[in-house]
């Protein structure tokens, strides 16, 4: 048996006798495989050294004081400090979703009040792939936002990754029993989410049992757009066993002919695809601080040339990969508990298409992609009279349908059609930021529900809706609000802002075209108080 597996048996020997505290952590500081989070034994859910553990053994936490919180902190910040530990936080360095943290309601709101490590949340928000969607809604789920602010800057389509890590959490760690994993299988191929389930999860030991019994079900899968199968995160007779109860095996086989241990790890947690990676691109994934815990001695730079990959296995199968024929999002009512009303429904959608369409047409037909000195695409040679024809008819439209307006990049760069946008902001002066009595309600109360109301006015405006979400962050940072929720915010929106200091940048792009941050910038530099908290940056 090998030393971490033996510190392994001391720790849980100890953790469920006497559960003495700097026992634990002697024999954690040794070096030590956890089967599961530790915040499910009551005795130390609470303590500090935990996080700690949890971080040095590749295991989901739980923070549940601000002693803890402070410690996770340090933790990530000592990250930041020192790049080449990144591999510290997730198990493998490509998969940047296997976040360790769980988003139960202390974290949030530590995070929430935290007023000191603006730095940290910044990195913190870039963990998760799909953490914006997953941050917000546990916002939500928590009561820190209301329900039309959530609205406001959900996506309107989700990730399918983004909705298995939800339902994984609330199910397995949140006790939310609404959030029954196999109700996804009528949404998801099945092997992509046991795969994604256990790339995100596959930690916790429950979590592969729960896998084995209810969606393996004796019927193994394959792992073809995969690098890894179960994390590296169990002693290795425990890597085997679960590996060949969930995946169909390898048709590679790795040979280490002078290293039969490496041969063996390699052959355990890697895929098909991952053994052809690792003949080639060898320390590109595999970083060898791992490699102590389960006594794989391999040096990378000499032995790379005893790599062979023979064929080991002849029979094959396709990976469906994941059903991609629902566009799911927070209202689809069978996945999520969210009261929304049933007052979203598009009364303009037909007027959204045809407008959008016959934009699409313009340019196809007038704007070659070859662009002028100006940075400006260049017009093809058309008959001046049709074109100012059809030109004509995109205006007068927009006149008469002040509400819609469905474009905001994509007409940038074409010189007649970004006086269309200018045409918008012009209109968004009028119509809401130069009344006042408006704008002050806005800004002085973030509880107003005057922009949710402007917001649903203006679905259909892309140009409208996009400033008064800027404008609620501003309204944020008047309020001297939360930084992470402001943070969070910002990250939901397209544009190059960004937020340092109580001070929102809005930064312009180098080139000679219409530049859509300068823009906003412009028009919300023109009010005292927002003025302020704004800065122009290139």
């Amino acid at each position: 048996m090998e030393k971490v597996e033996q510190n392994t048996e001391k720790f849980y020997k100890e953790l469920n006798g006497d559960c003495n505290i700097e026992k634990l952590k002697n024999i954690a500081n040794d070096k030590i495989f956890l089967y599961e989070p530790l915040f499910k034994y009551d005795k130390i859910k609470y303590d500090t050294f935990v996080i700690k553990t949890s971080f040095e053994s590749y295991q989901n936490f739980m923070i549940y004081t601000l002693e803890q919180y402070n410690e996770f902190i340090s933790l990530i910040k000592n990250w930041d400090e020192n790049p080449s530990k990144l591999n510290k936080i997730y198990p493998y360095i490509e998969s940047d979703k296997n976040t360790l943290f769980i988003l139960n309601n202390n974290l949030i709101n530590f995070l929430v009040n935290d007023k000191n490590n603006e730095n940290i949340l910044k990195i913190l928000l870039k963990f998760h792939g799909s953490g914006m969607s997953i941050f917000l809604y546990y916002l939500y789920k928590y009561d820190i936002i209301s329900l039309n602010i959530f609205n406001i800057y959900k996506l309107w389509v989700l990730s399918d990754e983004a909705i298995i890590i939800i339902y994984v959490t609330n199910f397995f760690y949140l006790n939310d029993k609404f959030y029954e994993i196999t109700k996804l299988l009528k949404y998801m191929e099945r092997e992509y989410l046991i795969s994604t389930i256990i790339n995100v999860f596959g930690r916790d030991i429950k979590i592969l049992n729960y896998v084995i019994k209810n969606l393996v079900k004796g019927s193994l899968i394959d792992t073809k757009d995969n690098l890894y199968r179960i994390p590296a995160t169990f002693p290795i007779d425990t890597l085997k066993e679960y590996t060949s109860k969930i995946y169909k095996p390898n048709e590679k086989y790795l040979i280490c002919s002078k290293d039969k241990n490496s041969e063996l790890f390699f052959n355990t947690i890697l895929t098909d695809l991952g053994i052809e990676e690792i003949c080639e691109y060898y320390n590109s994934y595999i970083l060898p601080h791992y490699f102590y815990r389960y006594n794989v001695k391999f040096n990378i730079p000499k032995r790379i040339k005893t790599l062979e990959c023979t064929n080991f296995y002849n029979n094959s199968s396709n990976n469906k990969g994941f059903n991609n024929h629902y566009s799911l999002n927070f209202e689809t009512k069978e996945l999520f508990d969210i009261p929304f009303s049933n007052s979203n429904n598009n009364t303009n959608s037909e007027k959204v298409r045809y407008i959008s369409d016959k934009v699409f047409k313009f340019v196809e037909k007038y704007y070659t992609e070859e662009c002028d000195w100006k940075d400006y695409y260049k017009l093809r040679e058309v008959d001046i009279d049709e074109y100012d024809l059809e030109y004509n008819e995109i205006l007068n439209f927009f006149d008469i349908n002040y509400t819609i307006f469905p474009f905001d990049f994509y007409i940038v760069g074409y010189e007649d059609l970004e006086i269309l946008i200018q045409n918008q902001l012009d209109s968004f002066k009028k119509r809401i930021f130069n009344n006042d009595d408006s704008m002050q309600e806005i800004l002085n109360n973030i509880e107003n529900p005057l922009i949710y109301n402007y917001i649903n006015e203006y679905k259909n405006n892309k140009i409208f809706v996009s400033l008064l979400k800027i404008l609620y962050i501003i309204s944020l940072i008047h309020n001297n609000y939360s930084t992470f929720i402001i943070l969070l915010l910002l990250r939901h929106l397209e544009y190059k802002l960004e937020y340092k200091n109580n001070r929102l940048y809005f930064i312009k792009n180098k080139f000679q075209y219409m530049s859509l941050e300068y823009e906003f910038y412009d028009l919300f530099n023109s009010n005292s108080i927002i003025k302020k908290y704004i800065e122009l940056k290139y």
